[in-house]
């Protein structure tokens, strides 16, 4: 029985060790959240990325735009994707007009040798005229199959390749914010020296005062 026992943990290290070692060369979305950690020794904790947080009311549009997305099928990531992440972005966009950009889809590409490269959901930049990656402050990543502990890995990563970028064109941030959301959950997460804090509070879809202050105090922290 100890045999078995000693056995199957070799194997479970063997696999483990074995994702961690695909995951240097497979991009951010191959991250698991163990294995980013690993990788960059990172620690991780949970507390409130901004302990007083100002509800922001939403746009008559949002508002209407979001009904109408409660009567459609809003069932795949895509449609996840159009109907409740891409105008929550639009919205913030609209009230940072002259503080930020929000770019969709964009490759960052930063060390392919760490697999910090790769396709990004959503991104805000500090510049807000520009329409390539300079300056990105915030990271999104759009959960598959609706796990967040899933998303968690590759935004992380997406976060330390974005820091990374700033060091490396003369911007220093000290900290990086970033989101995991299935469209409706939405986690937050903040990147500091080697620490990573998980809001402790998930915000939920129908939270949008919440969320659009968290937004505005995540591009104010620029």
């Amino acid at each position: 029985m100890v045999t078995i026992l000693v056995f199957k943990g070799a194997i479970a290290h063997f696999y483990t060790e074995l994702s961690n070692f695909f995951c240097m060369f497979a991009g951010y979305s191959s991250y698991t959240f163990a294995a980013v950690k690993k990788q960059f020794n990172l620690k991780a904790v949970k507390g409130h990325l901004f302990p007083n947080i100002i509800s922001i009311q939403p746009s008559a549009w949002l508002v209407k735009t979001l009904q109408l997305s409660n009567q459609m099928s809003v069932v795949s990531e895509k449609s996840r994707s159009e109907w409740l992440v891409a105008p929550l972005m639009l919205e913030v966009k609209d009230k940072n007009l002259d503080k930020m950009n929000v770019l969709s889809g964009e490759n960052l590409e930063v060390d392919k040798a760490q697999s910090l490269t790769g396709e990004c959901d959503f991104l805000f930049v500090k510049d807000p005229d520009t329409i390539t990656i300079e300056t990105p402050i915030f990271c999104l990543v759009e959960a598959e199959r609706h796990d967040l502990t899933a998303g968690t890995g590759p935004c992380i990563a997406q976060m330390i390749g974005a820091r990374l970028l700033n060091e490396r064109d003369g911007f220093n941030f000290p900290t990086m914010y970033g989101c995991v959301t299935t469209g409706n959950d939405w986690q937050f997460l903040k990147l500091e020296n080697q620490t990573i804090t998980l809001e402790r509070d998930l915000i939920y879809i129908n939270e949008i005062p919440k969320l659009l202050g968290l937004f505005q105090a995540i591009v104010d922290a620029f």
